[in-house]
């Protein structure tokens, strides 16, 4: 991943006069991690996903391509394994392959309104379109980046959404966010709630936290688990590149034990429409039958190219019966000039299209639930998502996803 000078200036301070980034894992590395507050704020890079050659997933395999996207997400901190807490975190924005694969077969019927399609480009670019409405599934989810407890409101922020209709989120974190380094605040160990922890879906960000997972699964399995979140990205190498094969045999022996409490999510990749997820279930030994959910990442401002991504991904195959989960939706890319209205416009039309296109996707997690700047949380600049403010009360974005929710 490229930085521009003022982009690494920025990191530099946010990270401290010891960062380094190209510093291996240990003490000091996770000391100028963990000191990063992130939120789903958008910023320009370039993105360097790792391609990786049909026929080829050992380690150091492949080649890497930069892609022109924003950063919106980038979970930060690290622990040892084996020591039960989690993760380091690259929770990042995906590029734009603009593939148009026709969809395939569908396994559930959809739910909620339809909306005419638009491109997202301007702040009128879905001016016709209606709220989709009328969810009360489970479909309409969040994000939280590290930076959320952070908030004044928190975790305040938390009874807002749920008040409106969210109903589960996602972050970097195989553990409760007390137990989770990255998400700390200057005051020490986030604050949660049993409420939150009944509502958190668990990530097991990469090979390293295998034994952490495992002990999970023994001892206080989750509803869900998510295998690995981006291995194809790594933020300035704060977490592992990992290929298809090495992923599979590190993912070994999860699929060797019995979860009958836990439901396995896929690799949440990138570039969901890379070969990464097809050499995967190549050399896993099966283990596609352990998945019934495929997760992606989707950040685009047309709405026809998130709809074109989501067909491609279910278009693979082995994946036509699959739920689909998009575990970081939302329009925030470098080329997306949205304002708030043209935001709430894109939600509507493309919810809309999903329940009735796609209605295989059964979840999404809007990126993201806490403030991410601006007096409303989203006049801080163009294509803010963010749906609460920093007190924790509502933005008019999450006014909008309520009704989509069903609130």
């Amino acid at each position: 991943m490229k930085l521009s000078l003022f982009s690494a200036a920025l990191f530099l301070l946010a990270a401290g006069s010891e960062a380094n980034p190209l510093a291996k894992p240990g003490s000091a590395y996770r000391h100028h991690r963990s000191k990063r507050q992130d939120t789903c704020v958008v910023r320009s890079t370039n993105k360097t996903i790792k391609a990786v050659p049909a026929g080829k997933s050992g380690a150091g395999a492949g080649s890497t391509t930069p892609l022109k996207i924003a950063q919106s997400v980038v979970g930060t901190g690290s622990t040892t394994p084996g020591t039960g807490s989690t993760t380091p975190s690259t929770g990042s924005t995906t590029p734009e392959t603009n593939s148009t694969t026709s969809s395939t077969g569908s396994t559930t019927p959809g739910t909620g309104s339809t909306t005419p399609g638009g491109n997202g480009t301007a702040s009128s670019a879905n001016a016709e379109a209606e709220p989709a409405t009328g969810d009360t599934g489970g479909f309409c989810n969040t994000v939280f980046n590290t930076g959320a407890p952070k908030m004044s409101g928190w975790p305040t922020t938390w009874s807002t959404l749920e008040s409106h209709g969210v109903h589960d989120w996602i972050g970097f974190a195989l553990n409760p966010l007390d137990e989770t380094e990255t998400y700390n605040t200057g005051a020490g160990a986030a604050v949660t709630t049993p409420d939150l922890n009944a509502h958190q879906t668990h990530v097991l960000m990469d090979g390293r936290y295998i034994n952490d997972s495992i002990t999970l699964l023994k001892t206080n399995p989750p509803n869900y688990l998510e295998l690995y979140n981006e291995p194809d990205y790594s933020f300035q190498g704060f977490t592992p590149l990992t290929d298809p094969g090495p992923a599979a045999s590190q993912l070994a022996p999860l699929f060797a034990m019995p979860h009958p409490d836990t439901t396995y999510i896929s690799p949440a990749l990138a570039d969901a429409g890379s070969s990464w997820l097809d050499q995967f279930f190549a050399a896993c030994n099966g283990c596609l039958d352990q998945i019934p959910i495929i997760a992606m990442h989707i950040y685009s401002p047309v709405v026809q190219t998130v709809i074109d991504k989501i067909n491609a991904v279910h278009s693979k195959s082995g994946l036509g019966t699959k739920d689909i989960w998009i575990t970081e939706l939302s329009p925030a890319s470098s080329d997306c000039t949205l304002d708030s209205g043209g935001v709430i416009d894109w939600m509507n039309t493309l919810i809309g299209r999903i329940h009735k296109e796609t209605p295989f996707v059964t979840k999404i997690f809007w990126n993201c639930g806490e403030h991410g700047g601006g007096a409303d949380g989203l006049a801080g600049g163009s294509c803010n998502p963010s749906l609460t403010n920093d007190d924790g009360s509502a933005t008019s974005l999450l006014d909008a996803y309520g009704k989509v929710c069903g609130s």
